[in-house]
């Protein structure tokens, strides 16, 4: 998977829109009540630490399993410790790639979510930095 952009998170504007406070169903369709109006904030919801929070779009199909796609945007927080099971970005021998991380007994796995991609097992003679932990998706939905 290839990022072609990397744009930093700037939280000095608010994006703050009508929350409708029932739920959805996506099941079967349940009856309509009054439904009740409050705002939400997109910015105080999705970017908790702007000075450590970049917006990617992403660019092939290594975590399609996932449900991570190609033209999505995606959330990253540098200053998150990632856990066993996040989803990451990593440089890897200089290469920016999404993976999901695993770390076990000392040896960190980068493992794609499809069913032809092997696993990227680290070693101490690899070129590796974490660069950060992917914490929202955003697909769109519209087709073009």
């Amino acid at each position: 998977m290839f990022i072609p952009s990397i744009h930093p998170a700037k939280g000095t504007d608010s994006l703050c829109l009508p929350l409708i406070l029932d739920s959805v169903s996506a099941g079967l369709p349940s009856p309509g009540g009054d439904f009740l109006q409050s705002t939400f904030n997109l910015n105080e919801a999705l970017i908790p630490r702007p000075a450590a929070t970049f917006l990617m779009r992403v660019r092939g199909d290594l975590l399609q399993d996932f449900g991570l796609n190609s033209g999505d945007l995606i959330i990253v927080d540098r200053s998150v410790e990632p856990i066993d099971g996040a989803v990451i970005i990593a440089v890897v021998e200089g290469v920016l790639t999404v993976k999901r991380f695993h770390k076990s007994k000392g040896t960190i796995r980068l493992v794609p979510e499809n069913s032809y991609a092997p696993p990227i097992v680290i070693t101490k003679e690899m070129d590796f930095y974490l660069w950060g932990v992917i914490t929202h998706i955003v697909h769109c939905l519209l087709v073009e």
